[in-house]
């Protein structure tokens, strides 16, 4: 079924200083071109077919039901749908959805969810939607902005000991083993903090936290998921908030 939409891939580039920015792709930020006639488009996150006047010419389009879903809901929605084994590409995918603020401690929220969304479907440890969920509810209480930015920190470091103590719970059936999560979170700390040098934003430290504890998952578990975050190129450089393109590893791979 093909249904109709005039807005639905225009998305604002966020930013604090200006309200009055011209309209761009939901998906990369490039300036949307207007169509004199319809064409017939996939929506970029649900596959939805839709009849459109205006578009990306990157070839990204947003069905508006998407375009205005919370990012709660949009998380919720891909741990009951996705069947990656990737963490970096299920965090991807999420990052570039248009209600995800550039700057925000949901970036937590998509880091365990994006993590635990691969092992399950990679199968060695068995997690379910509804323990999923549970994590999700979890990270949401501990990666409060209030609470992570009077203690000085990031709210990834939550959301590390959310994504692995449930991986524990699970892998070995036990509730209490509050030595090796906090291993796990002092080496994200120390990585998070020793690593100066790198860009800022939330993507980025997404991304690179990943990568960490990817590897610490299959030292642990035996669980070999699929992706790296050296593989990523952003297409989003300059726009995010904190973002330093001289020192950021992902728009130097872009060649730039």
């Amino acid at each position: 079924m093909v249904r109709d939409e005039q807005n639905s891939a225009i998305g604002e580039l966020s930013n604090p200083v200006s309200s009055s920015l011209i309209k761009s792709c939901a998906v990369c930020n490039t300036p949307l071109e207007y169509l004199d006639n319809e064409e017939v488009l996939a929506c970029y996150f649900c596959g939805g077919i839709y009849k459109s006047r205006i578009w990306c010419p990157e070839g990204h389009f947003v069905c508006q039901t998407c375009h205005h879903m919370p990012i709660s809901s949009f998380i919720e929605e891909m741990v009951r749908t996705s069947l990656s084994k990737n963490p970096v590409e299920i965090a991807t995918v999420m990052m570039l959805h248009p209600s995800l603020k550039w700057h925000s401690c949901e970036h937590a929220w998509v880091f365990t969810t994006a993590v635990l969304i691969a092992v399950k479907n990679e199968g060695t440890i068995k997690l379910s939607h509804k323990d999923i969920l549970s994590a999700l509810g979890s990270v949401k209480q501990q990666a409060n902005p209030e609470l992570v930015h009077t203690a000085g920190m990031c709210s990834i470091v939550p959301a590390v000991g959310v994504a692995f103590h449930t991986l524990f719970n699970m892998a070995y059936g036990k509730s209490e083993q509050d030595d090796i999560t906090m291993k796990v979170v002092a080496q994200a700390i120390s990585d998070l903090a020793d690593n100066s040098t790198r860009c800022r934003c939330c993507k980025s430290v997404v991304l690179t936290t990943l990568d960490l504890i990817t590897s610490l998952i299959r030292a642990r578990f035996d669980v070999d998921l699929e992706g790296s975050a050296e593989d990523v190129v952003c297409d989003q450089v300059g726009a995010a908030g904190y973002c330093e393109p001289s020192i950021c590893q992902y728009y130097v791979l872009a060649g730039n």
